[in-house]
C-alpha cells in the first residue's frame, strides 16, 4: 500500500475512533426551531433532499486552533497492533490510541492511529518520538485544527458528470481540518474544501492542508568574501570517468593511500552500465539507419534501439567485457565514411566520489599528487575541495528584505585546497530559509 492509499483509508476511517469531537464548530442544524409536523395528516413528511459532494481547492486559509489530536500512519512488520499501541502510549502526555491495521498483505502491514495527547505535548515532538521508537516505518500523519476560511467559496460537485458550481457564503468561517503536523497556531494555508450539500443546507464541511504558505521554504543565493574561520584534515573529490576509464576501487583507494600526510579514504565508485549512445541534430534517412545497423552489428553487442523522429539518437548496450573504446573509435570512423559527423558518439559514464583524512590541515601537496592520480585514468570535471568554516554573522535577502541573522557565526564551506586560517575567498552562499529563519545554509568558493 502507497502513502497515498494509507492517507484515503486515514481519512476514510477519521471519525471512526475520534475521541475529541468538533462539536462546538459543527454545522447548525439549520431546521432548528421548525415544529415536528411528521404526525399531522394535513402535513405530509418532507423528503429530505439527495446529499451531493462539492470540492473547492487552493483555499487561502488561517489556522486558528490545534486540536491535541493527531491521525498517524505508517508501515510496519508488528503483527501484533496492541504491541504498537502500548509503545505510542509509552510515551509521556499520549492520553489514547485508536488503531487499526490497513487491508495490504503481510509481510508490510498499514497502520494507521488516531492519538488524543496532554495539550502541553506538541504534536511534531510526538510523531519523532514515535518515530524513535522504531515500530512503525515511513511515519506520516495530520493533526486536528480549527482554521478560518474565506468568506464566501465557489464549489465544484465532486461528480463531474453532474457539473454543478455552488457558491456559499457561510455564517461563521471556521471548519474542521486536517493540518500538517508542523503546521501551527496562526499559520496560513493553502486547503481544499470538501462540502455536503443537501440541497440549500450545509451538511458537513472538511479543509484539508495543500501548502503551509507561512511554512514555506524559500531558496537564497549571495555571492561574498569572507575570511575562513576554520579548515578540516580532509579532502573531498568527484570526477567524471566513463565505462572504459573508470578505475578500479582497490588500485584507486591503493594509489591514494600513498600520498602525503594520508590517514584514510572513503571512496564511493561509479557504476556505470557499458553502453555507447548516438545523438545527432537530424533525424536519419532510412537506408541510412540500414547501414548503420549492419555496421553496429558487426560490433557485437546485446541490442540496439534507434529513435529516429525529429532527431536522431540510438543506445547500444554491450557485454561487460567489451572493448568501448575500441568500439567508439570503431563508430566514429563509420560514421565519418557514412558522412554523419554531426552524429556525437559517448560511452555511458558516472560519476565517482570520495574524501580524504589527512593528518594536518596543510593541503596543499596531498590536493596537487590526488590530482595527478586523478589526470592518470583521463577522468573529467575533477572537483577536489577542502572541507571549513567562513566567517558570517547574518546574511541579507534583497527579494524577502530581511537580514537573517546566523547563530553560530559561520557557515560550512568547502574551499579550494591551500588556504590558512584568516585568508578571504570569494565563495557562492547557498541557504533556504522557513518562518523567517535560515534552516539551512552552505558555502562554496568561487
Amino acid at each position: 500500500m502507497n502513502k497515498s492509499q494509507i492517507i484515503a483509508l486515514a481519512i476514510g476511517i477519521l471519525m471512526l475512533s475520534s475521541t475529541i469531537g468538533f462539536a462546538f464548530i459543527s454545522v447548525a442544524d439549520q431546521s432548528a426551531g421548525n415544529p415536528d409536523n411528521s404526525s399531522n395528516p394535513d402535513n405530509p413528511p418532507i423528503r429530505p433532499a439527495s446529499e451531493i459532494k462539492f470540492k473547492a481547492g487552493s483555499q487561502k486559509a488561517k489556522v486558528v486552533e490545534l486540536m491535541p489530536l493527531i491521525k498517524i500512519f505508517g508501515s510496519t512488520s508488528e503483527y501484533n497492533i496492541q504491541k504498537i499501541d502500548a509503545s505510542i502510549y509509552g510515551i509521556t502526555g499520549v492520553k489514547t490510541v485508536s488503531s487499526v491495521f490497513g487491508n495490504n498483505a503481510p509481510p508490510v502491514l498499514a497502520y494507521v492511529a488516531e492519538i488524543s495527547f496532554e495539550k502541553s505535548l506538541d504534536a511534531e515532538k510526538l510523531v519523532e518520538a514515535i518515530k524513535e521508537k522504531n515500530i512503525l516505518s515511513e511515519v506520516d500523519g495530520f493533526s486536528f485544527a480549527v482554521v478560518e476560511l474565506p468568506q464566501k467559496i465557489v464549489f465544484q460537485s465532486e461528480n463531474k458528470d453532474l457539473n454543478l458550481l455552488k457558491e456559499y457564503e457561510f455564517a461563521s468561517r471556521q471548519s474542521q481540518a486536517l493540518i500538517g503536523i508542523a503546521s501551527i497556531k496562526g499559520d496560513d494555508l493553502l486547503v481544499s474544501v470538501s462540502a455536503t450539500f443537501a440541497g440549500a443546507k450545509l451538511a458537513d464541511l472538511l479543509a484539508i492542508e495543500e501548502e503551509n504558505l507561512t511554512a514555506k521554504t524559500v531558496p537564497g543565493a549571495a555571492s561574498l568574501e569572507l575570511p575562513v574561520k576554520t579548515l578540516e584534515p580532509k579532502l573531498v573529490f568527484s570526477a567524471k570517468s566513463f565505462f572504459s576509464n573508470n578505475p578500479d576501487s582497490n588500485e584507486l583507494k591503493a594509489r591514494i593511500s600513498r600520498i602525503s600526510d594520508f590517514n584514510s579514504v572513503e571512496l564511493e565508485a561509479a557504476a556505470i552500465a557499458p553502453k555507447i549512445m548516438l545523438s545527432g541534430g537530424n533525424f536519419l534517412l532510412e537506408e541510412q539507419i540500414h547501414d548503420l545497423n549492419v555496421f553496429i552489428q558487426s560490433l557485437k553487442p546485446q541490442s540496439v534501439s534507434f529513435f529516429n523522429e525529429d532527431s536522431f539518437a540510438a543506445s547500444i548496450p554491450f557485454d561487460s567485457d567489451a572493448n568501448l573504446a575500441d568500439a567508439k573509435a570503431k563508430l566514429e570512423a563509420q560514421l565519418k565514411t557514412m558522412s554523419l559527423e554531426n552524429v556525437l558518439v559517448e560511452e555511458s559514464s558516472g560519476i565517482l566520489y570520495g574524501n580524504i583524512s589527512l593528518q594536518q590541515t596543510s593541503t596543499s601537496t596531498p590536493a596537487l599528487q590526488l590530482m595527478q592520480i586523478l589526470d592518470s585514468y583521463s577522468l573529467q570535471e575533477i572537483k577536489i575541495l577542502q572541507p571549513a568554516s567562513l566567517e558570517l554573522s547574518n546574511i541579507f535577502d534583497a527579494n524577502a528584505s530581511m537580514n537573517y541573522a546566523i547563530d553560530s557565526n559561520s557557515v560550512p564551506a568547502q574551499v579550494r585546497p591551500g588556504h590558512s586560517i584568516s585568508d578571504k575567498v570569494k565563495a557562492k552562499i547557498l541557504y533556504y530559509t522557513s518562518r523567517g529563519k535560515i534552516i539551512y545554509i552552505a558555502a562554496e568558493e568561487e
